[in-house]
């Protein structure tokens, strides 16, 4: 499951988006997302550093005004590679803490956004603050314990769920499978409907 992950360099705030193909055009849709949180709380990139295997991007990325410092053949940018290594690390903890066997590749999707979440919840070793997280520097919202942490990632629960029309005897729950806090302001989570499968 290829996926396009960013780190700043100071802040230390981490990015991931699951990637349908890796062409150029769904490579640069990441990039505008990326550069859309950060532009939303008035940060501005001004270089890119990344593998060889972007150059075909750095006319799209001249014409935002960003420059792409792409390293030499068979090198790779060692802070990107740092940080891949730490959510691989942190993926494979949680995966071997669940019960299951085999898990959805959904699941595994969304097991990546859990612990990327987590990275960002804390400030960092060397970030630009001791106190506050890079998410809260980022994106401006803080994680509250008795609201983002009630589920752990992969419990089963029975999810509510509204029948409609609401007088028949269906069932009012269904089984589900946390996939972790979305991380918003109302502290909704999001499931793993077993019976859909989405």
């Amino acid at each position: 499951i290829p996926f396009f992950l960013t780190v700043s360099n100071h802040i230390k705030f981490t990015t991931a988006e699951c990637l349908k193909d890796r062409k150029i055009k769904t490579i640069l849709m990441a990039i505008f997302h990326v550069i859309a949180v950060y532009a939303s709380r008035g940060f501005r990139i001004t270089t890119l550093m990344m593998d060889g295997e972007f150059a075909p991007i750095r006319s799209d990325l001249a014409a935002m005004k960003i420059t792409l410092n792409l390293t030499a053949a068979n090198e790779h940018v060692p802070q990107i590679e740092r940080q891949i290594r730490v959510v691989k690390e942190r993926v494979r903890a949680t995966r071997h803490s669940l019960p299951f066997k085999v898990i959805p590749s959904l699941m595994v999707i969304e097991l990546v956004y859990f612990s990327i979440m987590w990275l960002n919840a804390f400030p960092p070793k060397g970030g630009v603050s001791d106190n506050i997280s890079p998410r809260g520097i980022v994106t401006g919202v803080q994680f509250d314990y008795h609201k983002h942490c009630k589920l752990p990632f992969g419990s089963y629960v029975q999810a509510h769920e509204e029948p409609n029309p609401t007088n028949t005897q269906a069932a009012r729950t269904v089984g589900a499978i946390c996939l972790g806090p979305t991380g918003n302001m109302q502290c909704s989570y999001k499931f793993l409907n077993l019976c859909t499968g989405m």
